[in-house]
């Protein structure tokens, strides 16, 4: 058959703005070969970005768009690529087919946060190598499988909910905090007393003051914004992964905002600290790891103070960072198309 004879079919990779856009466009090319190559026909890849709402059970309404969105863009199949989750008769979901238009959503969390391009790339591509249509009246075919199964499912998908999250994003919304945490970082500096006490703390206390400092200040930002879901019937379907990765993402933007205090703070105590003058206050001579552990004690005294009333300077990346809030935002976007 010639290339002109050839049935060409359109997927379209409609995909969340954030991440999943970002994925739909670096997965498109390499698709597009692995479709032509494994099925009969010439297929295209077309990328467009939008949010679909969720509705009152917590589905995204996939049936009721589909038509709409396939005949406005003149796909043949239509891709859905979401950062939120979903799940049916209590198990989480990572794809969900619709055979009339045909129409697949793809929940991006449940590929994890390794290789996140390839395994949603080879993904869609193991769905649409399957004949769509007849995969749901005709158990023999093989389609992949559609539940997240065991511990390893479970923690691929927490990884891949706080990578969609952007913990980095959440970590440069923190300005205020870090600014109020170098300020009382640097008194522990210029304090002979606190050299002490850092000088006499070892490694496990030091560690578990670190541990304590990033845990307070985490727990005040997730109070203080509402980002712990409880569970109501308007809620997402895991609040417990949920919660877990909120948790996880607001303590490694903690945990950057630490590292940049403890690299700043020990620079300025090796910077005024003469070492000389820390040999007399310390009994011992000073070394490179004295002022390691200077600047350490003094970045968990900086975390602890970010704590007190500090709070993100963005409330769009507390948005944008939080599972839960997407999630409530995409209801209020159904009950606004309804109305």
């Amino acid at each position: 058959m010639s290339q002109s004879n050839k049935r060409i079919s359109t997927v379209g990779l409609l995909a969340d703005p954030g991440a999943p856009r970002d994925v739909a466009g670096r997965v498109a090319d390499r698709l597009a070969r692995d479709l032509n190559r494994r099925l009969d026909g010439e297929w295209s890849i077309e990328v467009s970005e939008e949010s679909l709402p969720i509705d009152p059970n917590g589905e995204i309404p996939l049936t009721a768009r589909a038509p709409e969105l396939v005949r406005r863009h003149e796909w043949s199949v239509l891709v859905y690529l979401t950062d939120l989750t979903q799940s049916r008769s209590g198990a989480l979901l990572r794809y969900q087919l619709d055979t009339d238009e045909p129409a697949i959503v793809v929940f991006l969390p449940t590929v994890g946060c390794v290789r996140r391009e390839a395994a949603a790339r080879r993904l869609i591509a193991d769905i649409l190598a399957a004949p769509i249509t007849q995969a749901i009246d005709d158990p023999r075919t093989e389609l992949p499988d559609d539940r997240v199964r065991g511990l390893i499912g479970h923690l691929r998908m927490l990884s891949g909910m706080v990578h969609s999250n952007k913990p980095a994003a959440m970590g440069r919304a923190l300005r205020g905090c870090t600014a109020v945490g170098m300020a009382s970082g640097a008194f522990g500096v210029f304090f002979g007393s606190v050299w002490q006490i850092a000088d006499s703390m070892s490694i496990v206390r030091l560690t578990a003051v670190t541990v304590a400092s990033i845990s307070m200040l985490s727990a005040w930002l997730i109070v203080r914004n509402g980002l712990w879901t409880g569970r109501t019937n308007r809620t997402p379907p895991s609040t417990v992964l949920d919660n877990a990765s909120t948790i996880a993402t607001v303590s490694s933007a903690v945990t950057l905002m630490h590292l940049v205090l403890l690299t700043a703070l020990t620079a300025l105590a090796a910077i005024v600290v003469d070492p000389g003058y820390l040999t007399s206050q310390l009994g011992h001579a000073a070394s490179a790891t004295d002022y390691l552990e200077l600047g350490w004690f003094s970045a968990s005294m900086g975390t602890v103070a970010g704590a007190l009333g500090s709070n993100f300077d963005s409330e769009e990346v507390v948005r944008e960072a939080t599972y839960s809030k997407r999630w409530h935002q995409r209801r209020l976007m159904f009950d606004d198309y309804e109305t």
